[in-house]
Parts: structure tokens; C-alpha cells; sequence
């Protein structure tokens, strides 16, 4: 007896079929591939449909970095032209001094 033989109490496993090999060794990596691609895919999916070229839009308009609705003297979604201080020509990137 040798060493490195298998112990003579083990049992010989039976023969593994080819549809059973092919699904072993294709089927599991396919399906693990399934489902990481569904979970990346998912939330674009949960998303819905998004705008398109050419498409009408039909979204609320958004003003950013406009006036405050509701602001101090003006009227929400009104612009003012002119200086915002009495002392507008006195420093600042004009260059007047």
C-alpha cells in the first residue's frame, strides 16, 4: 500500500452524466450572471420611462439660481434691473473708486 492511494474504506462516487456536468458547470455561472444583471439593471428598470428627443416635455419648469419665491421686495418670478445698494458706483469689478 502506498501512501498517497485513497483509503480502501471510501466508497467510489457514481458517474456524473454529461446533461448533469453541462448543467453544473454552464448552468450555475449562467444563472449567477442572471441575477448580477438584474440587480444592476433594476433600478433603471423600477425607473420607468425617461424623456426622449422630440418628446413634449411635461415637467414642472425649474428656475435654480433665480429669485427666492416669496423674497423680500419683489415679486416671486419678477426680475429687477439696477443696483441692489444706493452706493453701487463706489468699488467692486467696475474698477470705479
Amino acid at each position: 500500500m502506498d501512501l498517497a492511494d485513497t483509503p480502501r474504506t471510501w466508497v467510489d462516487p457514481e458517474a456524473m452524466s454529461s446533461l448533469h456536468a453541462l448543467l453544473f458547470f454552464a448552468g450555475i455561472p449562467l444563472l449567477i450572471i442572471a441575477v448580477l444583471t438584474l440587480l444592476v439593471m433594476a433600478p433603471s428598470l423600477a425607473r420607468g420611462p425617461r424623456y426622449r428627443p422630440g418628446q413634449e416635455w411635461d415637467a414642472e419648469p425649474a428656475w435654480f439660481g433665480g429669485p427666492e419665491v416669496g423674497g423680500s421686495d419683489s415679486t416671486p418670478g419678477q426680475i429687477t434691473s439696477g443696483p441692489s445698494t444706493p452706493a453701487a458706483d463706489t468699488g467692486g469689478a467696475s474698477a470705479r473708486w
